[in-house]
């Protein structure tokens, strides 16, 4: 009596431990691997049609956009890798957009690109502070920090 009642509750901890890894490669990895999976397919898809594009960083605000660079423009596309809009290199403002995010606290971080409300946006991400800058206003877009405690 006691050997099937250790068999029972050996193979129910078994079990147990079963469910757990199931749900895990479920619900919490199988959904972040096949976002994974999506994200490459878009910038294969964007690459085809931009080969020279490199540097891809996908931004989610207000929808999903990403942006790459070549070694004169800059390129933002939509959800679908279609181009939303580009502009040239020249017309970055980088300097300014890094002075007025030290303003905001940041120090020693690059903007990426990415995509506001409507248009084009400096981004900065540091210690759950965000700051988007509009690329050719420089205004504040969107400012947030989060208090962490």
């Amino acid at each position: 009596m006691k050997i099937q009642s250790k068999l029972i509750s050996l193979f129910m901890v078994l079990l147990l431990l079963i469910l757990i890894v199931v749900n895990y490669a479920l619900n919490i990895s199988g959904p972040a691997i096949k976002a994974e999976a999506e994200e490459k397919q878009m910038i294969l898809k964007i690459q085809e049609e931009y080969p020279q594009c490199e540097d891809f960083y996908r931004h989610s605000f207000r929808y999903v956009t990403y942006s790459a660079a070549d070694a004169e423009k800059i390129y933002w596309f939509n959800q679908f890798g279609e181009l939303i809009q580009s502009k040239t290199k020249a017309s970055a403002q980088t300097a300014e957009a890094l002075r007025i995010a030290a303003e905001y606290g940041f120090s020693d971080i690059a903007p990426v690109y990415g995509y506001g409300y409507e248009n084009a946006v400096y981004v900065f991400e540091q210690k759950g502070t965000y700051l988007y800058l509009d690329y050719d206003t420089l205004e504040v877009v969107y400012y947030m920090k989060e208090k962490l405690v």
